[in-house]
């Protein structure tokens, strides 16, 4: 037997949504490149069970938006897992409340909770650029025979009287997630004026940590401890 339609069936809109079972569509009858930006609800979260391609090697870890006044540390947790190659550590931006000779710093903690303040733990080299307009030049800044802290800058912090007195950060970590290698860090950060003068600095370099552990911690402040003002952070993880 022959079922004859007419053409009026097959008018725009005579197949509505209502008409359709609601599974009636598979994906076998969706061609590729049909669902695009405009389809899918770009504010919803999506879990995903299979490897992803083509969207980049980072993977967020952890961020903060938040403006803290007044703190002497920012403490971060590094991830642990051997799922990464290295990791990106952005500060949004650091501002010293205290005119004193201090210098931007870091510390790391051992997965164990020990953290590494030993008087040779960190080895740090780099190189300051400055200038005041007047005099200008590039300088080495480091310690290789050991301290207590890292140092990041070659000149003072500022003390935040305006906005040429604060910095961002980058910092990528290599071996964090390691036992047998040391936790090496490559450090910058932009130009700030220093508190004391008008000379403005811009630094860069890296650092050792002699410890051959598994890294959990972070702590960024200053060498003398001070109180700054934090404006957040992004960690990723490069895989």
């Amino acid at each position: 037997m022959t079922t004859k339609l007419r053409a009026a069936s097959f008018q725009d809109g005579a197949v509505t949504t209502a008409k359709i079972a609601a599974d009636a569509i598979t994906s076998a009858k969706i061609p590729a490149n049909a669902i695009g930006s405009s389809e899918l609800d770009l504010t919803a979260d999506y879990t995903f069970t299979g490897a992803i391609s083509g969207a980049g090697a980072m993977e967020k870890v952890s961020s903060s938006s938040t403006t803290a006044a007044g703190v002497t540390q920012v403490e971060i947790t590094l991830p642990t897992t051997e799922d990464f190659n290295h990791l990106i550590l952005y500060l949004n931006g650091v501002r010293s409340t205290t005119s004193s000779n201090t210098y931007w710093a870091g510390r790391v903690r051992e997965l164990d909770g020990s953290i590494a303040s030993g008087a040779t733990d960190y080895r740090y080299l780099g190189a300051y650029a400055y200038s005041n307009n007047s005099a200008s030049g590039v300088s080495p800044q480091g310690d290789v025979d050991g301290n207590n802290f890292a140092l990041f800058t070659g000149g003072f912090a500022g003390d935040g009287s305006d906005d040429w007195e604060m910095t961002t950060f980058k910092f990528e970590f290599y071996n964090t997630n390691e036992t047998t290698m040391y936790t090496r860090c490559k450090y910058m950060n932009t130009v700030e004026k220093r508190h004391n003068d008008a000379y403005h600095y811009e630094t860069s370099g890296s650092f050792v940590v002699a410890k051959t552990a598994k890294i959990d911690r972070f702590y960024f402040l200053t060498n003398s401890v001070t109180a700054f003002t934090t404006y957040g952070y992004a960690l990723y993880k490069v895989k």
